[in-house]
């Protein structure tokens, strides 16, 4: 369906206009193939790669846009569409209303969102034009799985998450056990004024 996502023709026309090399991958996880979109900096030297965790709206003209953007900042960024596999007959984010896509990835098992990411970094710290240093960001939903990463890969060198949360346990008090398993520094990024999330921030550090 053409209305998976709103129409992001801002983000569509600059990433058009972009002089980096994109490209279309697909990233096997076992028996999965995790649809990743991908672009290169334009840097002499071997770069540090930036796994981009999609909002709870998939892999949308603005995660493209944004991914391309930390390309222009000299990372090798990769964004998988965590979807993939999940739509109709076998499709991702795009095969999906935006109904569908928020239900979809409320629905995603956990376990594979791990295994399809560490697919992903693995995949992006082997490539030739990468020094082998990965770090993780997301927003939202994203932030949370920034989050969620770190405590599940320790050789991450960093996790961006913007407005997201830890991992919480049954009760929504932070998941204390899972976050003793992060050895990289976690940047939080949040609203001032977002209280749902901010709600969060002081339980968790």
């Amino acid at each position: 369906p053409t209305d998976a996502i709103e129409t992001q023709d801002w983000a569509k026309q600059r990433l058009a206009k972009s002089p980096r090399h994109q490209e279309w991958v697909k990233v096997k996880n076992g028996t999965r193939e995790v649809n990743s979109f991908v672009v290169y900096p334009e840097v002499k030297n071997k770069a540090t790669a930036v796994v981009v965790i999609h909002e709870i709206f998939g892999m949308s003209d603005w995660v493209q846009s944004l991914t391309d953007q930390l390309a222009e900042a000299g990372y090798i960024a990769i964004a998988p569409d965590l979807l993939s596999g999940m739509g109709p007959n076998g499709g991702g984010t795009s095969s999906l209303d935006r109904n569908g896509v928020g239900q979809a990835i409320r629905d995603l098992p956990p376990d594979q969102i791990t295994a399809d990411l560490n697919a992903v970094a693995d995949y992006v710290s082997k490539l030739p034009a990468s020094n082998g240093k990965v770090v993780v960001t997301g927003y939202c939903w994203g932030g949370s799985q920034s989050f969620r990463f770190a405590t599940n890969r320790p050789s991450l060198k960093a996790a961006f998450v913007f407005y997201g949360s830890a991992p919480a346990g049954s009760d929504n008090a932070p998941d204390k056990t899972a976050l003793t398993k992060i050895t990289a520094p976690v940047y939080g990024f949040y609203a001032g004024n977002d209280a749902r999330i901010d709600a969060t921030i002081p339980a968790t550090t």
